[in-house]
């Protein structure tokens, strides 16, 4: 009866590793993207897509590339928004709801315990929660416009 070796079994492993990493970053990457689809129904405000959930942002927000960050996200926001850490500043966050944990209840629009200007909330629009920060203002109206891209 042969044996097979266990360096045969790590070097299978380690490929089977490399394509699964493979893969994952492929379908991440260009064939999920965001995009803007058009003017919003509000002056100054474009609406944006992602896996079939619609959203409207200001005009002066863009995609944001999270690809040398420690989690690849859908994010938007102005062009001076910080891309990657643990407080991204403003802007909206396009993310799977399965993986999405608050502190909060979806739509509740709370502010930031330092006392800034800065606001924070979040809503689900399957398969999406989108959770956005900013002013009162803004964060209010991005959620308000969360909707599925069918309902347009």
């Amino acid at each position: 009866m042969s044996r097979t070796s266990p360096r045969l079994w790590l070097g299978a492993a380690a490929v089977l590793l490399i394509v699964a990493v493979v893969l994952i970053r492929a379908g991440n990457n260009g064939t999920h993207e965001s995009e803007s689809i058009g003017d919003a129904d509000r002056d100054g405000w474009q609406t944006i897509e992602y896996r079939g959930v619609r959203v409207d942002v200001p005009d002066d927000w863009e995609r944001k590339d999270t690809d040398g960050c420690p989690y690849v996200i859908e994010r938007w926001g102005p062009e001076d928004s910080t891309t990657c850490g643990e407080d991204f500043g403003v802007g909206v966050s396009l993310l799977p709801s399965e993986n999405f944990d608050a502190i909060v209840e979806p739509g509740e629009v709370r502010r930031d315990p330092g006392g800034g200007i800065h606001w924070s909330g979040y809503v689900l629009v399957a398969p999406l929660a989108l959770a956005a920060d900013g002013s009162r203002e803004v964060v209010e109206a991005v959620l308000s416009s969360a909707r599925g891209a069918e309902l347009r």
